[in-house]
C-alpha cells in the first residue's frame, strides 16, 4: 500500500477491517457448529452404549431364564436381578411395583433388609 493515497489508504484498512469481521463472524459460526456436532455425536455414543448394554441384559437374560425354564415369578426377578447386576456392573438393583397409589420395593439384590 505504499502508492496508495491517505484517502485511498484509510479506504482499504477500512475494506480489510469489514472482510476481517466477516471472516471471524464465519470462523465463529464453525466453532459452534464443530461444538453442536460433538456433543451430538457424545450423546449418540452414550445411547448406543446403552442400547448395547440393554441388549446384553436381554440377551443374557433369555438364556438364563430359558435354560432354567423358570415358571416362577419371584426366581424371574431374582434372575433378572442377577442379569442387570452382573451385566452392567452395579451391586444393587430393584424391582418395584405398584402399591396403593406409589411404588413398593417387591425384590431386591444388595441391598439389605433395613434399606428396603
Amino acid at each position: 500500500m505504499p502508492d496508495l493515497t491517505p484517502d485511498a489508504r484509510t479506504a482499504r484498512v477500512a475494506e480489510l477491517e469489514t472482510a476481517l469481521a466477516y471472516y471471524r463472524q464465519l470462523a465463529d459460526a464453525a466453532a459452534g457448529h464443530t461444538i453442536r456436532s460433538d456433543a451430538r455425536n457424545s450423546l449418540m455414543g452414550k445411547d448406543l452404549a446403552q442400547q448395547r448394554r440393554a441388549f446384553a441384559v436381554l440377551s443374557r437374560l433369555y438364556d438364563r431364564i430359558s435354560d432354567a425354564a423358570q415358571t416362577d415369578l419371584a426366581s424371574v426377578y431374582r434372575t433378572t436381578l442377577e442379569v442387570i447386576n452382573g451385566t452392567l456392573k452395579v451391586d444393587r438393583s430393584t424391582v418395584l411395583l405398584p402399591r396403593n397409589a406409589g411404588l413398593a420395593v417387591a425384590h431386591h439384590l444388595g441391598f439389605s433388609a433395613d434399606e428396603t
